[in-house]
């Protein structure tokens, strides 16, 4: 799931669905409240052995209504947690942040939060890939959905960043940073990736792992990458629900013909350079960045 987010705005954002959200399942939670001080008005506690039939009705009501305030307990516990991790984990520091503890901190924060996807990913794009371009821009939305919880797709720009919809300038302007920059040649660098195989997406099982895989949409159309990506996260999704490695699901389905372009596949192997993962060269790019 591709983010962008400048942190000051969605600190209000996620602040204000939060305390909506509160208040909401607060407001069902009271209502529960009151229909089991009813229900003992009603009722009292029937003796078992008196009133048995009174007794079962009583008990069936009450086990059910306590059922309902746990499951809105766990509701409310779950919204929070949820709010909480978008805050942290989906979140880009400001391009102008210059000190170097705030942007090391951001990155931490991923890290800490690491588990929340399956995998990671992040595009290699040059200038002249315009119709890499056209799908990020025109397509954004159609990748934050398809991408989903099964992975999370680094942009990196000078807006800060936000999930991608098809009107959204800041979006736009995150993806011309993120080429501009020269992030993508940073990354090829670390990882040996050859300019050739531009623009490509480079996918990770996990921040601390050397392993990856390319995928390259080398003279594909935007709708092209678009019918690619769809097929990709559909693999990742399913490696996800079954328990599986993901990019090694890739790596297997790399001969399909979905995957061919002029007689080669657009699937490397799964690579691994001992000591260069996600997390090496985030904190290079950082360091890169505040110099």
């Amino acid at each position: 799931m591709p983010i962008l987010l400048s942190v000051e705005d969605a600190g209000r954002s996620l602040l204000s669905q939060m305390k909506a959200t509160h208040n909401l399942i607060q407001d069902e939670i009271h209502s529960l409240r009151s229909k089991i001080f009813t229900t003992f008005a009603e009722y009292g506690i029937p003796q078992r052995s008196q009133f048995p039939e009174e007794y079962e009705q009583w008990h069936s009501k009450m086990q059910g209504m306590l059922e309902e305030l746990e499951y809105l307990a766990e509701k409310l516990n779950r919204e929070f947690e949820s709010f909480e991790s978008a805050f942290v984990v989906d979140t880009y520091p400001p391009s102008d942040v210059k000190n170097i503890q705030l942007m090391r901190e951001w990155w931490h924060n991923i890290l800490r939060n690491h588990g929340k996807y399956s995998t990671y990913a992040i595009l290699l794009v040059l200038p002249s890939d315009r119709e890499s371009l056209r799908y990020l821009k025109e397509y954004g939305r159609e990748l934050d959905l398809i991408s989903g919880d099964d992975c999370l797709v680094l942009t990196f720009g000078d807006s800060g960043i936000k999930r991608p919809n098809f009107e959204d300038k800041s979006w736009i302007s995150t993806v011309e940073g993120h080429v501009t920059k020269g992030y993508s040649i940073n990354i090829a660098n670390i990882f040996n990736i050859e300019f050739s195989k531009f623009p490509c997406l480079v996918i990770f099982n996990d921040v601390r792992s050397s392993e990856h895989i390319v995928v390259t949409f080398k003279g594909f159309s935007a709708e092209g990458i678009a019918e690619k990506l769809r097929v990709i996260f559909t693999i990742i999704k399913r490696a996800v629900k079954e328990k599986e490695n993901p990019i090694k699901s890739l790596e297997l389905k790399r001969k399909e013909e979905i995957f061919q372009k002029a007689g080669n596949t657009v699937l490397s192997e799964i690579r691994d350079f001992a000591g260069k993962t996600l997390e090496t060269a985030m904190e290079a790019i950082i360091n890169a960045n505040i110099k």
